[in-house]
């Protein structure tokens, strides 16, 4: 049994002893020769290692918790200076397992100022502290959750202090190219931030240190160890690591989407471009019909008309020969209505299909330009295609005759025409002089408008050329067929 006096003790100790009892934590008073144990209440006599009696010294108490309060009595004797342990687990200094295992108390060893030539002596103050143990249980844990958390994560997430990589994560290491993250400590952040970045990226860094909010999330340019330059957005807040200044950054590689915006303002860039010559072309087409209205029917109808009234005031047989002339003008005037009418929009391409309407307009052409073509096709025969599909095939067939005829100085074009795989596909070969495909796409409209024809309709186009070697063109059209 414990014991709560000393044989021989004077009333007030008595009093002193029953003040202790009704206190609602743990308390004792520890003082004398061999800093013995003076006092003690129930509460401590719970708490305190079985062998801690009163009377007994606490340097040599068992278990070693005891021990350590005879340290901390004499430091706080010495000095007068009060001292605190937080968070001690109950059951290490019991020694036991009847305490709880998430049972923790704070123990409070001030110096007790006693009057006249009484020996000093130090009073200890202990009170549960469950709950606050319990927050550090639950800061624990969070701090678990945040690791994996790390671990799983698929962006990336790397410290650096000191301008040298201390941190990184699975997901980072992959991105930098490295087979683990352990490969990336050490290596210094100038080894990965692209070197015509690095004077901004040092600039954000020196002024987020520095307590300037606000710089992130910032686009970068990063080098990976394979020597491979990717894009990435960083975002980045500064923090302490190990007890030392330090920046963590959240990386996400964005090389991907970049060139995707890229390819889109691309492709915006020769939509805007191609509606430009659209109107244009629309307007040159006008005014070369209106010159062809004007100029040589206008003049046909004015003529036409002139025979008919001079006609209408001759004898029978001179007015006959009038009408004859007339006759003779008004068929000449359907025929170029009828070119004209081809030209514009051949009613065979709508009332028979894209290869009849490729038969007329090389045999036109070699009629006109004195060229030999020879033409192939197979798998089309019959079949019938979406009208902007064989609109847009018949039109840049038309427009590669027209620079054959115009620029290639060639005395045979070969057309093929097949459907392999889905896709309508037409070669257009020529020997002609041949020129360099990437001046020819910058400086002729013909080339271009080709191009954006295939493109417009999800399409390929692409060209083969060199000086002297003659040209090959690849057009290739997605399939969309309509039953005829």
């Amino acid at each position: 049994m414990h014991e709560s006096t000393v044989p021989g003790e004077s009333t007030s100790s008595q009093v002193a002893e029953a003040a202790m009892e009704e206190l609602p934590v743990a308390a004792c008073v520890i003082g004398g020769n061999g800093l013995r144990l003076l006092l003690a209440n129930a509460a401590f006599r719970a708490l305190a290692p079985e062998g801690m009696l009163v009377g007994v010294s606490v340097d040599g108490a068992e278990p070693a918790p005891g021990r350590r309060f005879g340290k901390i009595c004499r430091e706080v004797l010495e000095s007068g200076i009060t001292q605190s342990l937080i968070d001690v687990p109950s059951r290490l200094l019991r020694d036991t397992s009847e305490a709880p295992e998430e049972a923790f108390h704070t123990w409070v060893f001030q110096r007790l100022e006693l009057p006249g030539d009484v020996e000093q002596a130090v009073i200890c103050i202990a009170w549960e502290a469950t709950e606050h143990g319990q927050t550090d249980n639950r800061l624990r844990e969070s701090e678990e959750r945040y690791r994996q958390l790390l671990e799983v994560s698929p962006v990336g997430v790397a410290v650096h202090a000191g301008g040298t990589l201390v941190f990184t994560n699975p997901a980072g290491a992959t991105l930098l190219g490295a087979s683990t993250p352990e490969d990336l400590i050490g290596t210094p952040i100038t080894r990965i931030i692209h070197p015509a970045n690095l004077a901004a990226a040092a600039a954000r860094i020196g002024r987020m240190m520095a307590g300037e909010t606000g710089l992130y999330p910032v686009e970068d340019r990063y080098v990976r160890l394979d020597g491979q330059e990717i894009d990435v957005e960083v975002m980045a807040v500064s923090l302490a690591y190990e007890g030392k200044p330090a920046v963590q950054v959240i990386v996400q590689d964005i090389t991907e989407r970049k060139r995707a915006e890229e390819e889109l303002r691309l492709s915006r860039d020769r939509l805007a471009q191609l509606s430009l010559r659209l109107v244009e072309a629309q307007e040159s087409e006008r005014r070369a019909i209106g010159r062809e209205l004007h100029d040589q029917f206008g003049q046909m109808l004015t003529a036409m008309k002139i025979t008919l009234d001079i006609a209408a005031q001759l004898p029978p047989d001179a007015a006959a020969r009038k009408i004859a002339q007339a006759q003779e003008l008004a068929g000449d005037l359907l025929s170029r209505v009828s070119r004209l009418s081809m030209e514009l929009r051949p009613a065979m391409l709508d009332d028979l299909g894209l290869v009849p309407a490729l038969v007329w307009l090389i045999n036109r052409f070699q009629q006109q330009a004195g060229i030999d073509v020879t033409f192939k096709h197979s798998g089309v025969e019959g079949r019938r295609f979406a009208p902007v599909i064989e609109t847009t095939a018949f039109r840049i067939v038309q427009e590669a005759l027209t620079n054959i005829a115009r620029h290639a100085q060639a005395m045979h074009a070969g057309i093929r025409v097949s459907s392999p795989d889905g896709w309508l596909e037409i070669e257009i070969d020529d020997n002609g002089v041949g020129f360099d495909p990437k001046e020819a796409l910058a400086n002729r409209r013909g080339l271009t408008g080709m191009r954006e024809r295939a493109l417009l309709v999800n399409g390929t186009f692409a060209i083969e050329s060199s000086p002297g070697q003659g040209t090959h063109k690849l057009i290739r059209l997605p399939i969309s067929e309509e039953n005829a």
